[in-house]
């Protein structure tokens, strides 16, 4: 008999998803996971991935016990590093599928630390209000994707690459 594998009723579908470097992605399986009966927890199971600005799901095996790390080259794309935006992650659960956001701002995070730490104080202050909103910005971008207000967190994909633009940061 084959066993299905389902998140417990109350519990939560749950994946930490982070850059770790902008070249390595760490993903965590965190979620609670129906056991007993005609239930188990998957040694491992798979889920699709779509990057940003794509269309194309990659599919990428994600252990339940420990930590999984991933590079674009599991994505297809060589060395590169992961880009800034929001990513759907799709994965198998009993009789359908579920379907999150997470956001990685790796590239994003770099130009806003360097930006910071190459200046003196005063160039500091001369920016503080761009320095604020970005910084309002990484954080908000994550929890808009999380929370399904993907127009919400493109919307403020395009402010925060709009004001890392004007103090100068390509990332």
């Amino acid at each position: 008999m084959n066993l299905c594998h389902c998140i417990a009723i109350d519990g939560r579908f749950e994946l930490l998803f982070e850059s770790l470097d902008c070249k390595t992605l760490r993903i965590q399986d965190l979620s609670d996971w129906l056991v007993g009966d005609t239930y188990e927890k998957p040694d491992s199971y798979t889920i699709q991935v779509v990057l940003p600005h794509s269309v194309k799901k990659t599919e990428l095996v994600v252990k339940t016990e420990g930590v999984n790390v991933y590079t674009m080259k599991d994505f297809g794309l060589g060395d590169s590093d992961f880009i800034n935006g929001i990513y759907c992650i799709i994965a198998p659960l009993c009789d359908g599928e579920f379907k999150t956001y997470r956001a990685l701002l790796c590239k994003a995070q770099c130009c806003y630390n360097t930006f910071i730490a190459e200046r003196k104080i005063e160039e500091l202050e001369d920016e503080i209000h761009t320095l604020e909103l970005v910084d309002r910005l990484i954080k908000a971008i994550p929890i808009a994707a999380e929370i399904g207000e993907i127009a919400k967190a493109e919307e403020f994909m395009l402010s925060l690459h709009k004001e890392l633009k004007r103090l100068n940061c390509n990332c």
